[in-house]
């Protein structure tokens, strides 16, 4: 019905700008220039060759490597690494989950107290707006008096369990259980909760720490495991606490924590470190101005950070060796980020085959074996599951 509108925008773009309006401008003007070449191509219209990228990406590909460690057969339909008719949804597989636990701790009885909180600590937070310096001080300092009295963290499920649609609650859970293998912390789900979701409604802006934490810390022990929970996502949790331990050992041993990528043989050294600031002044143009300086000659091993980091550095080793292997199989152009793999139409049906087909290459080689023995640790080899690497093939929606 407006392909007439698009062939004029399509053969003069400068003058007919009706398709900047389009939610995603760029990418559909390169569609419908593509749409008005094939209809003066001189040939039958599969013989035409688009010049757009398709792509396609890793179902929460993170967490497929690290089922594909485990064989973990519970979690891989979650991530689409065994064929089904429908996609898995690993998002709303946890945040099911997660609201199961705040129906069981959701009180009615609280609902009223709730509301009440909610309406006066929105109008006291709105009455600080456009007050001058002291008058907000002393203002805050009674919003400050009258949450800690109210004690919000009592209506921490009741303030979760009243969001009612479906979508935000996947949304609320999404970033947090997306990091989850690069690294994610109880903190920072926390800190994502709040950030993610305050802006997005009036409901959300008077959310309370409290609350983050009690939503954050919930992804955490649903996905991980933990406070007498099932891990949720079991070859995961396994891996997660693997890496932090062969860390611990890399720095009881006093080594730095180094390792070669299976396969492609790329080396990978991660080592760390915590160096001294000092504060010095100095005169500039007559002004003293206090700078904090890096001393970077005086540094010592950040302890934390190696055994935080140990997961997700050996994750992107091996998702970066995986797309190294894809990228040498295709004979054909291709553009990558991270675990989104692209090419013309034309190609996207061999590309669709090599991405299963080196990831599969790559995990029957028993990375994980080799990883621990490069470690001296092969003694820490987890038990792991029944998960077919083989299935991966013949998965629609593993890359997709």
């Amino acid at each position: 019905d407006n392909f007439a509108d698009w062939e004029e925008w399509a053969q003069d773009p400068i003058n007919n700008t009706g398709w900047m309006a389009a939610d995603k401008a760029w990418s559909f003007l390169a569609a419908i220039i593509e749409l008005d070449n094939l209809q003066y191509f001189d040939g039958e219209p599969e013989e035409y060759v688009c010049s757009l990228p398709l792509f396609i990406d890793g179902s929460n590909n993170g967490v497929q490597h690290m089922t594909a460690l485990t064989l973990d057969e519970k979690t891989a339909p979650l991530v689409n690494l065994v064929p089904q008719d429908i996609p898995g949804d690993v998002y709303m597989h946890i945040c099911r989950a997660v609201y199961d636990v705040i129906d069981a701790d959701y009180n009615p009885d609280l609902d009223g107290p709730f509301e009440e909180f909610m309406a006066q600590y929105k109008e006291m937070t709105e009455s600080l707006v456009g007050l001058e310096k002291e008058a907000f001080k002393k203002r805050l300092a009674e919003v400050n008096e009258f949450r800690a009295e109210s004690k919000p963290q009592q209506f921490s499920a009741n303030y979760f369990h009243h969001i009612a649609s479906l979508k935000i609650r996947r949304v609320m859970v999404k970033r947090p259980v997306m990091t989850l293998g690069y690294g994610g912390t109880r903190r920072g789900f926390s800190r994502m909760v709040m950030e993610d979701n305050r802006q997005t409604s009036d409901y959300f802006r008077v959310m309370q720490l409290s609350w983050a934490s009690y939503f954050g810390d919930l992804i955490y022990n649903t996905a991980r495991g933990g406070e007498d929970r099932e891990a949720q996502l079991p070859g995961l949790a396994k891996i997660l606490s693997l890496f932090e331990a062969l860390a611990s050992k890399s720095l009881k041993d006093n080594k730095k924590l180094e390792w070669n990528v299976p396969i492609t043989g790329a080396p990978v050294i991660q080592q760390y470190h915590k160096a001294k600031t000092k504060r010095v002044e100095v005169n500039f143009r007559g002004s003293v101005i206090k700078l904090n300086v890096t001393i970077f000659e005086d540094t010592k091993i950040n302890k934390e950070k190696q055994k935080t980091a140990a997961a997700p550095n050996i994750i992107h080793s091996f998702d970066a060796g995986h797309l190294q292997m894809t990228v040498v199989a295709c004979d054909f152009r291709t553009a990558t980020i991270h675990d989104s793999f692209g090419c013309l139409p034309s190609n996207m049906s061999s590309l669709f085959r090599i991405v299963r087909e080196t990831f599969v290459d790559f995990y029957e080689s028993d990375p994980l074996k080799q990883i621990l023995e490069q470690q001296n640790a092969i003694d820490m080899m987890p038990e792991r599951g029944t998960l077919n690497l083989e299935d991966i093939l013949e998965s629609d929606y593993a890359f997709a």
